[in-house]
């Protein structure tokens, strides 16, 4: 029974697909999908630096991102934000 409150749980969270901070754990999330707003030139394409909102800066690879759960939404303006930061630094 448990392991279906679980898995109801985790179809009523958010799902976000990025990294988690190297430093600080927290999320930086990127999008809903991977390939929803990256296509061929997304972060998880190639190794890249981000920066948390904390200003913690670390290269990343493809298989450091995945989908994450989060308990707070994070708006689609925010993860634009991530995506031309990305941009920023890395092209």
């Amino acid at each position: 029974m448990d392991s279906n409150a679980n898995q109801t749980r985790a179809f009523n969270e958010p799902i976000y697909w990025g990294v988690l901070c190297r430093s600080c754990a927290e999320l930086v999330a990127f999008d809903h999908s991977p390939y929803h707003s990256f296509g061929p030139g997304g972060a998880n394409m190639k190794p890249g630096t981000i920066r948390c909102a904390h200003g913690h800066s670390h290269i990343y690879f493809p298989r450091d991102y995945e989908f994450f759960f989060s308990e707070v939404s994070i708006t689609d303006v925010v993860m634009q934000g991530h995506r031309e930061a990305y941009r920023a630094i890395n092209h």
